[in-house]
């Protein structure tokens, strides 16, 4: 059985994922539409979530901040409309 957790942020996922293909879509140009994706990132939301066991690195909040301002730093028309990982990696929708 899913847990109620579960089901709200899927949902959320999958609804900030359309918004951002809309979006884009729709974007008459001279504005970026594009996702990233912050990584595990030690959050209170995590709780007993926190040890994922997949070996992902986690992160702290403010680590995960400052590489992702720094991708966005990075970004040109070409990123526009994609999904990105927390180091700039594309990440197939």
């Amino acid at each position: 059985m899913v847990e109620t957790f579960s089901l709200n942020y899927l949902a959320t996922a999958a609804v900030l994922n359309m918004l951002n293909t809309v979006l884009w879509s729709t974007s008459s140009g001279g504005i970026l539409v594009m996702a990233i994706h912050p990584g595990w990132v030690k959050t209170g939301m995590g709780g007993p979530l926190m040890s994922n066991g997949g070996g992902e690195k986690m992160t702290w909040t403010e680590d995960s901040a400052k590489v992702m301002l720094n991708v966005m730093s990075t970004l040109t028309e070409k990123h526009n409309g994609s999904l990105l990982d927390w180091e700039g990696n594309g990440i197939p929708w």
